[in-house]
């Protein structure tokens, strides 16, 4: 989907439209990484923090 979207944009912008969908790849892969990073260490301090509650 992200690849359709950048090619579409490249297309536009009378880029490249390959490699700006595959810009687009990237960034929403390195996206869905750190989102999956800052998920895992908000829930590590919630669940410690509920621990020192109780």
């Amino acid at each position: 989907m992200a690849f359709i979207l950048g090619s579409y944009v490249g297309k536009l912008s009378r880029e490249n439209p390959y490699k700006t969908g595959l810009k687009y790849v990237v960034l929403g892969i390195a996206v869905a990484a750190i989102y999956f990073f800052v998920r895992d260490f908000l829930k590590h301090l919630l669940v410690e923090q509920a621990i020192r509650i109780f």
